[in-house]
């Protein structure tokens, strides 16, 4: 198990070099995870590095890096911008976590041992419950016939010593692919993680009997299938594969250890807003709801230039709604300051603009998360170009330590209805 010094910033804040116990080991581990993963989670200046727009955790040579949003606190709780991850991560089916855990889980205050004690306390229950089993095809030269005997290799190996029976038979056993990645994942962990060591060792003496493998590449997960007999197990898979490779690479210098989990909050923002259009849609007057749309082309022959909105809405009308969502800060500017542009910046109106007109878009969306101050609702209208833009901030804050997931949701939801009903300027 490894000693953690735990760094905690948020999103597009700078933590200094100075503060690194292990400076020149850190670089040299970021810089070897960032080749190897061509993901690069930070920006580096002069004076430390800065994150990006990327929420997680990454850890590098003992010194663990929590990076963490900062829309869901006005006042940057650590407790609350967690909380809210998780509740965004929950909404997106990125990780199944029931309501009820979800208020003790936050006041943890590291994303790692979340992730972990999700893991390995769901799969130790299972464990004792229910281990996996499996059919396994085996054949061997026996001293008895067991299954079925394999004729052309019982030739093969047999004919001089005829007291031998080649045979092929099943065995029912727990040395199986799934059990094997649980058990790499649970040896992964233990080098991570203090607060579950206990939980982490009884799933790996459960495990003894599987067999101890490195899994390097991701895709030997697309071997694993599901039916109703293992299905249980899916819920935990998925949270193996997230700690088993995350955004990790394979990194072979042993003395690097490096292990992360990040997420995205352009992407995060996006696939939520989606996630509660398309579960009410018939809330919101909506016949068909698409996530990044992309069968479209400015040019046909050949096709260039791809036109892929974040969200297209179709309503029961037939009228189309556009909806881009943009993860980055809006300036709370007067309206009549036209310089400005109300904070926009020019290239997001272009690219929706573009949108409107292929699509030909009754209402177009630019959606932006609140941050600290109140940001009016903004609509423009030309009358040339019959092109009608609103522009919205969403509050995704919790009000208090005691909002429930389900009240979350519905807060966002009753803002989004508010801004796709009301009608254009």
């Amino acid at each position: 198990m490894m000693n953690k010094i735990n760094y905690n910033i948020f999103e597009y804040e700078t933590l200094d070099w100075k503060k690194f116990k292990n400076l020149s080991f850190v670089k040299k581990s970021l810089q070897l995870y960032e080749k190897k993963s061509n993901f690069q989670p930070f920006k580096y200046t002069a004076s430390g590095i800065k994150a990006r727009q990327y929420v997680g955790v990454i850890s590098l040579a003992g010194e663990s890096i929590q990076v963490l949003p900062k829309i869901f606190d006005k006042n940057n709780n650590k407790d609350q911008n967690i909380k809210g991850l998780l509740y965004l991560l929950k909404l997106t089916k990125k990780l199944n976590i029931k309501e009820t855990d979800l208020a003790n889980l936050s006041k943890h205050n590291d994303l790692l041992e979340i992730f972990i004690y999700l893991f390995a306390n769901n799969l130790l229950e299972l464990l004792h419950n229910d281990f996996h089993r499996n059919y396994v095809n085996q054949e061997d030269n026996l001293n008895y016939v067991k299954g079925k005997i394999n004729f052309t290799k019982n030739i093969r190996y047999n004919l001089v010593n005829q007291a031998k029976i080649y045979c092929e038979y099943d065995e029912f056993e727990e040395n199986i692919l799934l059990n094997q990645i649980f058990k790499a994942t649970v040896t992964k962990c233990i080098q991570f993680s203090k607060n579950n060591f206990n939980l982490l060792q009884k799933c790996d003496i459960l495990l003894s009997n599987v067999a101890d493998i490195r899994f390097n590449n991701p895709s030997i997960c697309d071997q694993v299938k599901f039916n109703r007999l293992n299905q249980k197990y899916q819920y935990i898979f998925e949270l193996a594969k997230l700690l088993l490779f995350g955004n990790s690479p394979s990194i072979d210098n042993k003395n690097l250890q490096t292990f992360s989990i990040m997420f995205d909050m352009n992407k995060l923002f996006e696939e939520a807003i989606f996630e509660i259009i398309n579960i009410h849609k018939t809330k919101f007057n909506t016949s068909e709801v698409k996530a990044q749309k992309s069968n479209q082309y400015v040019f046909d022959n050949p096709k260039l230039f791809q036109l892929q909105p974040d969200i297209y809405l179709k309503q029961n009308d037939h009228s189309v709604i556009i909806i881009d969502t943009k993860y980055k800060k809006i300036d709370g500017v007067k309206p009549k300051d036209e310089k400005t542009k109300f904070g926009v910046s020019q290239s997001d109106v272009y690219q929706i603009f573009a949108y409107s007109k292929y699509y030909k878009a009754k209402k177009c969306i630019l959606l932006y998360p609140q941050y600290s101050e109140n940001i009016n609702k903004k609509d423009l209208n030309s009358s040339n170009t019959g092109f009608n833009l609103s522009v919205n901030t969403i509050n995704l804050f919790l009000e208090d330590s005691k909002t429930s997931y389900s009240n979350y949701i519905d807060k966002i939801h009753d803002q989004l209805l508010d801004i796709i009903k009301q009608p254009s300027a």
